[in-house]
């Protein structure tokens, strides 16, 4: 248990189209499961024999849009737990005026709950800008702002005071899959969807 975060590559036009329509964001994050789109936009349930008799005319089942994506968009990130860790070396050196803090900043979308918050998401300009700056961020550079001793309140608690070199060895090693996928996103002009769980 514990909080996770996961990010998914998709187009600028399917970012376009759940900031507009926010339940869609489910079509892109459990493209699935019908229910949790459904349960989103109020319909999880038949209209009952009142409300038809009533007047509610609503169509059931609702027409469930669906999304396809081109082999570039199937590209996701796990980072697991590290998140937290990777952010405080980050939030070290980013301007927080910049916009480039992959878990600090992004627009959210609506207000449709996905796990512990609302999803964040980045068009393919922001992820250019952000893969960018992190592809500057050396293993060793990575390594200087890695401060155990400063990370007590950092998630997941207690692990990285440990400040051992599996520690170390988590933190370098989902970074670097976090630079990996920001490029992957850049060089097929992709956004991103953040959603944490």
């Amino acid at each position: 248990m514990g909080i996770c975060m996961y990010a998914k590559a998709v187009k600028d036009e399917k970012i376009s189209a759940i900031l507009a329509d926010p339940p869609l964001v489910w079509r892109l994050l459990a493209p699935e499961d019908d229910a949790a789109y459904l349960e989103a936009i109020g319909q999880n349930d038949p209209p009952g024999f009142f409300a038809r008799l009533f007047g509610d005319k609503r169509k059931w089942p609702p027409d469930i849009p669906r999304f396809s994506f081109s082999d570039e968009e199937c590209r996701d990130l796990d980072l697991d737990k590290s998140w937290d860790g990777i952010n405080f070396c980050l939030k070290r050196i980013l301007n927080p005026e910049d916009g480039l803090n992959i878990f600090e900043d992004g627009k959210n979308v609506g207000t449709v709950e996905v796990g512990y918050t609302t999803a964040k998401c980045f068009t393919s300009d922001d992820v250019s800008r952000i893969a960018d700056r992190y592809s500057n961020i050396s293993e060793a550079e990575l390594r200087s702002l890695f401060a155990p001793d400063e990370m007590s309140e950092v998630y997941p608690s207690g692990f990285w005071t440990r400040n051992d070199d599996e520690c170390w060895e988590y933190l370098r090693d989902s970074f670097a899959a976090l630079k990996e996928f920001l490029g992957h996103a850049k060089r097929h002009g992709l956004g991103i969807v953040i959603e944490f769980t």
